[in-house]
């Protein structure tokens, strides 16, 4: 199983949203950006088998991109992915992707979650890491808590 780990894409900052944060949209640069990144990620991928994402409304705005480029998904809010979700809670969600060994499953979420989970499947919590927003971190699961790292992919190798 092969999981495409993606930082939501640039929102408004907090500072300057008066709304709850879980409501936070993206901004205009982040909707183009994230159309890129997916259709790229659409060009170099097979299609997922499910798409996952926290129910942030720009984690929520950055899977449906996702979706779209890939001819359209359902996409699943789930409160694993949301900001600050608690580590443990990880194990639970990737050993349900585990059960089929072929596949692609995409998890849409938060910094600093997404590189910690990345860092513990990879490098047993010592890669140091932080995802920018749009980028994507390409692992492949090798049992329901460890993988390899295939590929990180920043956003601006699409953007330019």
């Amino acid at each position: 199983m092969r999981i495409l780990f993606v930082r939501h894409a640039e929102a408004v900052e907090y500072s300057d949203y008066d709304g709850p944060d879980m409501d936070r949209p993206l901004t205009g640069k982040g909707r183009r950006t994230m159309k890129l990144v997916a259709r790229s990620l659409a060009q170099r991928f097979d299609r997922p088998d499910r798409i996952l994402c926290s129910k942030a409304e720009r984690a929520r705005a950055t899977a449906e991109m996702i979706s779209e480029a890939f001819g359209g998904l359902e996409v699943e809010e789930r409160s694993e992915l949301n900001p600050g979700a608690a580590p443990a809670i990880w194990p639970r969600m990737l050993n349900e992707g585990w059960k089929k060994e072929e596949g692609l499953l995409v998890l849409v979420g938060h910094e600093p979650d997404l590189s910690a989970v990345i860092s513990s499947l990879v490098g047993d919590g010592h890669l140091n890491m932080k995802m920018k927003k749009a980028a994507c971190a390409d692992v492949k699961l090798t049992s329901p808590t460890k993988g390899s790292l295939r590929a990180l992919i920043d956003p601006s190798w699409v953007t330019g």
